[in-house]
């Protein structure tokens, strides 16, 4: 695995490709896959769309050119769009006014994270377990007992028996250890609602959630629990809110 710090693309590729046996199973595409140049010259084949946010609507803290004239074309043509992120530190609320602060005309409604995947299902996760919420600067999932960074201290490592994997910034090799640590003694999960394995910033890539669950997972051997994109659970919240806001699917 390179350094967190250190993370090229031809890395990201080769993690992927790693984990590839964790991913859904592709689907083949009704006429076959075809290329295109920009994104709007996808709009008049399409009902409906599922976005992402890194690397389609910002990179890093700045807009992608033309992301505000595709957002209007496509409800000028009267198609449903839906943004699935896979930050889920903060969860869709913050996302959603992120997007409003930068502009983008969306509704709350259709603003989904992957957190949302988790907490759908954490009532059935949690039951008897105790559960650690992971990224120091990650707001907590409010499940009864829960444990946090920094406030329960590195003792969480050894009370945690369910480990959901929200966000990785103030995230460190010490954490890490810590982690690969518990998860080796068994008994414990995983669950990692961003497996994204690194994000597009300027200049480079982050380290993400999904990095490190690859990690945790080549040091250990357990398979996480994956939330977000590309994983079912997501999608399907996806569909349903998408059904839900426009009244059609």
């Amino acid at each position: 695995m390179p350094a967190p710090d250190a993370i090229t693309l031809d890395d990201i590729i080769r993690i992927y490709e790693a984990l590839r046996g964790q991913m859904p199973a592709a689907r083949s595409v009704l006429g076959g896959p075809r290329r295109t140049s920009r994104l709007a010259d996808i709009l008049p084949h399409v009902d409906a769309l599922v976005l992402d946010g890194f690397g389609v609507i910002n990179i890093g803290g700045s807009l992608i050119d033309g992301i505000l004239d595709f957002l209007d074309e496509a409800e000028a043509r009267g198609i449903a769009v839906m943004v699935l992120t896979n930050g889920a530190g903060q969860g869709a609320d913050a996302s959603w006014q992120k997007y409003r602060n930068w502009g983008l005309d969306l509704a709350r409604a259709q603003v989904v994270s992957s957190r949302d995947s988790l907490e759908a299902a954490l009532p059935s996760l949690a039951d008897g377990r105790v559960v650690a919420a992971l990224g120091p600067a990650a707001r907590p999932l409010g499940v009864g007992g829960e444990l946090t960074l920094p406030s329960d201290g590195d003792g969480l490592f050894d009370r945690a028996t369910a480990f959901a994997f929200l966000g990785s910034a103030g995230w460190t090799e010490d954490h890490q250890n810590r982690l690969e640590q518990a998860l080796g003694r068994g008994g414990c999960e995983l669950l990692v609602a961003n497996p994204d394995v690194s994000a597009p910033v300027e200049g480079g890539f982050t380290a993400e959630p999904g990095y490190w669950a690859a990690r945790a997972a080549q040091a250990t051997g357990i398979l996480p629990h994956w939330y977000g994109k590309p994983h079912g659970p997501s999608f399907d919240l996806v569909l349903d809110r998408m059904a839900a806001h426009y009244g059609r699917l």
